[in-house]
């Protein structure tokens, strides 16, 4: 295969040469003997014509063939007299006696039926290629009948001769041509393939990363616009990676300098990349390039990157090993490649145990001393002077509002140390429709309208009905605590796999700056509407948390002023 784009080039000019010389030299050829061909015709008629003999030797053959021999050394052309019966009457080369009946000869028989005929063939008499003219003779007095036939003829000899000659002229003149022709395409090679030779080679150099190179061409054509081009990508490319190789060393020194374990694996499960921190924690200084089950003992961490580099979803999941609490977050590039970070979270989970123990124990402590000053303040409210009563129903208030935060301090830090009752299979039509009912009085109370809308078949779903109770309850407690006007709306539809529970209000609504925090704890709103109604801020920390426990999502919708809509999607039973 040729593969230089200069021997290309000649060889498509070497074909285009060929395919036009060809051609006419083969054309020229034949037009140079059909029109020798034509000429000599032409001249023989002439000549035959001119040598009719006159009607008083067509009776005298040895007369006749005496006159024909002389005029044919004169013209130098064969000349025979043939009858209308195919007989040679006279013959300028040979004896009329000896030749064979010329009646079949094509050219003697065009010449009695068309007046002319005319024949290139081989001679037997002469042993030659020949060429044959032949016309009739007539007499006037015998109303154009003929008599005969004369016939001039030449050897294609002397044709071929001359066309050879011809040829060789044509020949030289041709060769002369192709030689200039292909002269002119091997500088036109040339000017092509240089330049095209310094901006393939420069191509290479910047394959081998050195973006320096630079082509220079002298020439204004499109290969000097595509050269300033390729000088102009070279620049931008050095540019480039310059500013990849500052990002990557960036990105090393980042992710060298992280506390947290780094490391990514590929398609085939080689750990392609890892920093310090990983090393440290797997004992193997060089990971890269091995087998995450080489180098990772934890099978809880191997099984949770395995599943969820098929999945190819970004998941955190909270993993323990090494007597740690790790908080594992993947994550994953274009090319598949899975990107795990490890985080030591065992501090924060031991601050978080510290704090729900402290919850816990201090909810537990405070109970018992709230009673007791709830009681004594009940008894001292029996014993009290008018003047007092008023001092005594604000200390009972707040001691009310202790014991409500104290309750829901101890039910919080309940859930989230995951204690809950066995699960069971539970209807959430039910719940909703008893502890709906426990609100009835309360909402005709405020004159606010209460819809409840139920589905059609029961809703079955496998959790902690005491629970469920508790969520419902906060749910209404909280859309009838800001609601002072409008309607109420409890809802339960089934939609696919889920069972979605819908509370939506017309109350004073959330700000949208404030939706992402209304599920902290002790986190209120409305701070002065709170200590009115006496809320502790827990309520919904509550909601959520028992949301969770059941593996409900929890979408939240409000615009100030409008109220708000609480929705909660159940899994349901299958």
């Amino acid at each position: 295969m040729i593969r230089s784009i200069f021997l290309k080039i000649i060889l498509f000019f070497s074909i285009i040469i060929a395919l036009l010389v060809i051609p006419l030299s083969l054309f020229s050829f034949r037009s140079i003997e059909d029109h020798m061909t034509h000429i000599l015709k032409r001249d023989l008629r002439k000549i035959a014509v001119a040598a009719i003999p006159p009607s008083a030797l067509l009776s005298d053959p040895g007369e006749l063939d005496r006159e024909i021999k002389i005029l044919g050394k004169k013209i130098n052309t064969r000349l025979t007299v043939i009858d209308t019966e195919g007989f040679v009457l006279a013959d300028s080369e040979n004896d009329p006696r000896l030749m064979e009946n010329h009646k079949d000869r094509i050219e003697i028989r065009r010449a009695l039926l068309k007046g002319e005929g005319f024949s290139i063939r081989y001679s037997d008499t002469e042993k030659k290629r020949m060429l044959y003219t032949a016309v009739p003779i007539r007499t006037a007095s015998e109303e154009g009948t003929a008599r005969g036939v004369i016939r001039a003829s030449l050897y294609l000899e002397d044709i071929t001769a001359l066309n050879k000659e011809l040829t060789g002229h044509l020949v030289g003149f041709l060769s002369v041509l192709i030689l200039l022709a292909l002269l002119l395409a091997f500088f036109l090679s040339r000017t092509l393939s240089a330049p095209i030779k310094a901006i393939a080679g420069a191509s290479m150099a910047v394959s081998r990363g050195e973006f320096g190179v630079k082509v220079h061409l002298k020439n204004n054509d499109e290969l000097k616009i595509l050269a300033d081009n390729f000088n102009y990508m070279t620049h931008q490319l050095s540019l480039l990676f310059q500013q990849a190789r500052t990002g990557e060393e960036k990105i090393i020194n980042i992710i060298e300098a992280l506390d947290e374990a780094l490391f990514v694996v590929d398609n085939h499960r080689n750990i392609t990349l890892a920093n310090n921190s990983f090393c440290n924690i797997t004992s193997c200084p060089e990971p890269e390039g091995k087998k995450a089950e080489d180098i990772i003992p934890w099978p809880e961490l191997l099984a949770f990157t395995d599943e969820k580099h098929k999945t190819k979803e970004n998941a955190v999941q909270e993993i323990s090993f090494e007597e740690k609490i790790w908080l594992a977050a993947v994550n994953h590039t274009l090319s598949g490649e899975s990107i795990i970070l490890l985080h030591d979270i065992t501090p924060i989970k031991r601050a978080e145990k510290l704090k729900r123990d402290l919850v816990a124990n201090v909810s537990h402590e405070l109970r018992t001393p709230l009673t007791a000053i709830k009681g004594f303040i009940e008894t001292l409210q029996e014993t009290a002077r008018d003047d007092q009563k008023r001092y005594f129903e604000i200390v009972a208030d707040h001691t009310d509002r202790l014991i409500h935060i104290v309750r829901d301090l101890s039910a919080l830090s309940s859930l989230e140390k995951g204690e809950k009752k066995p699960e069971e299979i539970v209807s959430l039509d039910t719940i909703i429709r008893d502890v709906s009912l426990l609100f009835e009085k309360r909402v005709r109370d405020k004159s606010l309208d209460f819809q409840l809308s139920l589905s059609e078949e029961p809703l079955l779903i496998k959790g902690d009905s005491f629970r469920l109770e508790q969520m419902m309850i906060n749910l209404l407690e909280n859309a009838l605590k800001y609601t002072d006007h409008g309607s109420i709306e409890v809802s339960l539809s089934k939609e696919n796999t889920r069972a979605w529970l819908t509370v939506k209000d017309t109350g004073i609504g959330i700000p949208h700056d404030k939706l992402e925090r209304i599920f902290e704890r002790f986190y209120v709103v409305d701070k002065s509407r709170s200590r009115q109604t006496g809320g502790t801020g827990l309520g919904l920390s509550i909601v959520k948390h028992i949301a969770l426990l059941h593996g409900a999502s929890v979408d939240v919708r409000s615009l100030e002023g409008q109220g708000s809509c609480f929705s909660f999607g159940f899994p349901l039973l299958k």
